[in-house]
């Protein structure tokens, strides 16, 4: 006899019908894009965890809100800091053209992909099973963040965050070519929001001050003495005595250099500045 099919919960189809829906509706440009743009990811984000397991199911609307916001005020953040970042650029390459704007175009645009790949832990476990911001950003410096999964993951942020800047940006993308561009961003973030989620968690390393917890440590049991009346105990003391107060044989001083010998032909006068092993010795005073 087989065994049933587990059933997909309801709001899994809903989730990711209204990421999609939204995406789909930033074909109208403008501040609808950046509004559609913005309430698709936080809906893709919590559809895909909840289908993939690594989020606990909601069990009432204030528990989807919770979840909800961390991840708009996020995507909202980033999106407007990307934005300030590429204005500039993009604007002077729009009007003039030039090789100078379309670099400066290009630097804006790795430094968003840098930044992003420097937070890419805290997109991670933000999307794949929540948590507050204030706990995951001081996490970060406890997380190896270099590695080249992590480069995967802020690329995808990068390519969400980019579609909704296309078809927001006034003037950019023709009217007939930006409906045929929203359908395609619709299509691609799913797959943006499951490449993020499905690559490994970020490595945990140690903090500088970690040492600091040492002092927190409970002392060590001090080992007591054997028992009164036995035939080891002077020999033990003793024995501890000396340990506690032999002195420290780790230091040695350097061997001295001897210099190389005169020649016998030689004579003080003739060599004023030869090096003597010491002031007494009788070798070089000769």
């Amino acid at each position: 006899m087989t065994e049933p099919r587990t059933r997909m919960p309801r709001a899994v189809p809903l989730a990711l019908g209204a990421g999609v829906l939204l995406a789909a509706l930033a074909g109208f440009g403008g501040v609808v894009a950046v509004l559609a743009g913005l309430l698709a990811q936080p809906a893709l984000a919590l559809g895909i965890s909840w289908w993939r397991g690594t989020r606990a199911l909601p069990g009432s609307a204030r528990a989807v809100s919770a979840d909800a916001l961390p991840l708009l005020g996020t995507w909202a953040l980033a999106l407007a800091l990307a934005a300030l970042v590429v204005a500039w650029p993009l604007s002077a390459l729009r009007q003039s053209g030039s090789l100078g704007a379309a670099v400066g175009l290009s630097a804006m645009a790795s430094a968003v992909l840098l930044g992003l790949w420097r937070t890419w832990p805290l997109w991670h476990a933000l999307e794949r099973s929540g948590g507050r911001l204030g706990t995951l950003w001081r996490r970060l410096p406890q997380q190896d963040a270099g590695s080249w999964r992590g480069l995967a993951g802020a690329a995808a942020v990068a390519a969400a965050l980019a579609g909704v800047l296309v078809l927001a940006w006034p003037g950019l993308v023709a009217d007939a070519v930006r409906w045929p561009l929203a359908a395609a961003f619709a299509v691609l973030l799913p797959g943006l929001h499951l490449l993020l989620q499905r690559v490994a968690a970020a490595a945990e390393v140690a903090a500088p001050l970690d040492f600091l917890d040492l002092a927190n440590a409970p002392a060590a049991a001090i080992e007591p003495l054997p028992a009164a009346g036995d035939l080891s105990v002077e020999l033990y003391a003793a024995a501890r005595a000396a340990a506690s107060t032999a002195p420290c044989n780790c230091w040695k001083p350097a061997p001295m250099r001897t210099p190389p010998r005169r020649p016998a032909y030689a004579t003080s006068a003739a060599w004023p500045h030869w090096p003597r092993c010491c002031p007494t010795c009788a070798c070089c005073a000769r």
